[in-house]
């Protein structure tokens, strides 16, 4: 992992290096004008079904803490696989392998990217002293970091999830720390990819207070197998969106799909 204190600087060299518009814009991401509403660029259509994992089947959720440590046995229904390592602008070391474990799945592989929020003003000029603007921005740029890094080996997911810790790095505002991750969602979305919510109700109300963004839900509070079908059946909802997976910690992140009562995207 990163130090934090370099993260800044990361998020400044990622936005002005390579990606920056010839105004030094962040490249892509919305105008200043729309930079809390959804991109009106066409997204790219997905090859894949992006449909939920079937009820009842069991998938596993692996990233850079099993670099080098094994992955789980085969067979499995579905992988999910992190593309960061372990907070936003960074980069899972060894994702390609993970990844094309994760495509000997019955089901298409899905990937998940750590989210946060640290004010960077110096990164997204444009946005002049709108705080909601810089930290759209920040979410949508940390997003399209991931997708670049994904796309370099040629990982395709109609799936991502936005994962939203408290141990990551967040503003005091919660209202600002939403629309960080309204951001990487939107540029998400404008690829042709469906979007969820990977958390806890006690976390996302830590983090984003009590913002309804409507997108599914992959829980991660069970303890067993026993309480994740509990869970499965009486929903783990939150930030308006409906319970599509549910996690628990075995010898790997074992995670049930609870079926197709996402509200998609």
């Amino acid at each position: 992992m990163r130090p934090k204190a370099l993260l800044p600087l990361l998020i400044i060299a990622w936005v002005c290096g390579t990606a920056c518009a010839a105004d030094g814009s962040s490249g892509d991401a919305p105008s200043r004008a729309h930079a809390t509403s959804a991109p009106t660029s066409r997204p790219t259509a997905t090859p894949l079904d992006v449909s939920a994992y079937p009820a009842g089947t069991i998938g596993y959720a692996i990233s850079w803490p099993q670099c080098g440590a094994g992955f789980p046995d085969e067979p499995f229904d579905f992988g999910i696989i992190g593309v960061t390592n372990g907070e936003a602008f960074t980069r899972n070391p060894c994702f390609a392998d993970e990844y094309r474990w994760a495509k000997r799945g019955a089901y298409h592989p899905s990937i998940y990217m750590n989210t946060g929020y640290i004010a960077v003003e110096a990164a997204f000029p444009e946005c002049g002293t709108d705080d909601a603007c810089r930290a759209y921005r920040y979410g949508w740029t940390a997003a399209r970091n991931a997708y670049t890094y994904a796309a370099t080996v040629d990982a395709i997911a109609p799936v991502w999830w936005l994962d939203v810790q408290i141990v990551s790095d967040w503003s005091e505002q919660p209202a600002l720390n939403a629309q960080s991750i309204r951001g990487a969602g939107d540029f998400l979305a404008s690829r042709g990819i469906r979007v969820g919510i990977s958390s806890t109700a006690f976390q996302w109300s830590e983090v984003a207070g009590n913002a309804q963004h409507g997108l599914p839900v992959w829980d991660a509070s069970a303890l067993d197998a026993d309480m994740a079908a509990v869970f499965c059946a009486e929903g783990k909802d939150f930030g308006g969106g409906d319970t599509e997976l549910i996690a628990y910690v075995a010898e790997f992140e074992t995670v049930l799909a609870c079926g197709s009562v996402t509200a998609f995207r």
